[in-house]
C-alpha cells in the first residue's frame, strides 16, 4: 500500500506564513479596537475609510455594506474548513491506506504543474486558503485576524476581495515561474503566504513607519520589514531558479513572498496612491 509519506515524497513548499513578521505591537482581543488602533503611532490623521473615487453601486456597494467581521472570520472559517480536510485525507492515508481523500485535495488545494496543466485553474486561488500544518494555520490566521480589519478600512471590502485574490494568483504565477526547470513538476505550494504579504504591503505603504515586530520579536518600522524580507526572499529566489536549494528556501516558498509583496506594491501605486 502506499502510504501518506510516499506520496508527499515529492518536495513541498509549505509557506510558512512568514507574512506573520508584521503585527502592531499591541493587538487586541476587540476588533473595533484593532480598527482604532491602526492610527495609534501616527502622526498624521488616518485616511478615509475608502480611498476617492468613483462612486460605486451594484454587487460591490453591496458588498462594502457587509459587516466587516463577516469577511474576516469567513475566511478564517475557511482555513479551518480546509485544515481540517486536510488532516481527515491524512489521517484515511495512514488508517487504512486510502488515498482517494489526499489525492483530492492535492488536485484541487494544492499549486502545482500537473494540476494547471490538467486544467484546474481554481488551484492559483484555492490554494491560499490551504494549510496542511497546524503552526503553519496558526500563524497565517493570526496575521490574517490582525492586518485585515486595517485594510479593510482603508479599501473597503469589496477591494480588499480583489487585493486578497490578486495577490493569491500573482503570487503563485511568480512561484511558478521561479521555480527551476527540472524541479516544475515536484513543486507543490499551499498557504496564504503569498496573498497576506501582499496585503502587508499594501498596509505598509500606507503606513511606513508603524511600528511592528519583526518575526514577533524584533521592533522596526513598517517599511523596514517589508523590504529586509523582500531582499531575504529575493535573493534565495533568484538562486532558487537556479536551481541552487539551501535549507531556508527548500522548505519555504521565497518567490511566492516577492510575488506578493510587489504585488501589493504595485496595488498601492495604482489604486490608492494614484488612483488609476
Amino acid at each position: 500500500m502506499l502510504g501518506c509519506r510516499q506520496l508527499f515524497s515529492a518536495r513541498w513548499q509549505l509557506h510558512p506564513a512568514s507574512s506573520g513578521v508584521v503585527r502592531t505591537q499591541a493587538a487586541p482581543l476587540s476588533i473595533s479596537h484593532v480598527l482604532r488602533a491602526t492610527w495609534r503611532d501616527q502622526k498624521k490623521p488616518p485616511p478615509p475609510p475608502r480611498f476617492k473615487g468613483k462612486p460605486v453601486s451594484g454587487l460591490r456597494a453591496r458588498i462594502d455594506r457587509i459587516n466587516p467581521s463577516y469577511i474576516i472570520f469567513g475566511f478564517l472559517g475557511i482555513y479551518g474548513v480546509v485544515f481540517l480536510a486536510w488532516t481527515a485525507a491524512k489521517g484515511r492515508a495512514n488508517l487504512d491506506g486510502n488515498l482517494d481523500q489526499l489525492r483530492f485535495m492535492l488536485s484541487n488545494f494544492a499549486l502545482s504543474w500537473p494540476n494547471l496543466q490538467a486544467g484546474r485553474l481554481w488551484v492559483m486561488i484555492t490554494a491560499a486558503f490551504s494549510h496542511i500544518e497546524i503552526w503553519h494555520l496558526a500563524m497565517n490566521g493570526f496575521v490574517f485576524w490582525s492586518l485585515t480589519p486595517l485594510v479593510i478600512r482603508i479599501l473597503g471590502n469589496a477591494q480588499f476581495l480583489g487585493l486578497y485574490v490578486i495577490g493569491a494568483v500573482v503570487s503563485n504565477v511568480i512561484s511558478l515561474a521561479l521555480t527551476a526547470q527540472h524541479d516544475r513538476q515536484n513543486h507543490r505550494s499551499v498557504g496564504a503566504s503569498g496573498a497576506m504579504y501582499c496585503v502587508a504591503t499594501l498596509w505598509a505603504c500606507c503606513y511606513p513607519n508603524a511600528r511592528i515586530l519583526l518575526f514577533f520579536v524584533i521592533p522596526c518600522p513598517a517599511w523596514g520589514a517589508i523590504t529586509g524580507v523582500l531582499a531575504i526572499d529575493g535573493y534565495n529566489a533568484w538562486l532558487k531558479s537556479k536551481g541552487d536549494f539551501n535549507a531556508y528556501s527548500d522548505k519555504i516558498d521565497v518567490a511566492a513572498h516577492v510575488g506578493g509583496i510587489l504585488t501589493g506594491l504595485a496595488y498601492y501605486l495604482l489604486r490608492v496612491r494614484f488612483k488609476i
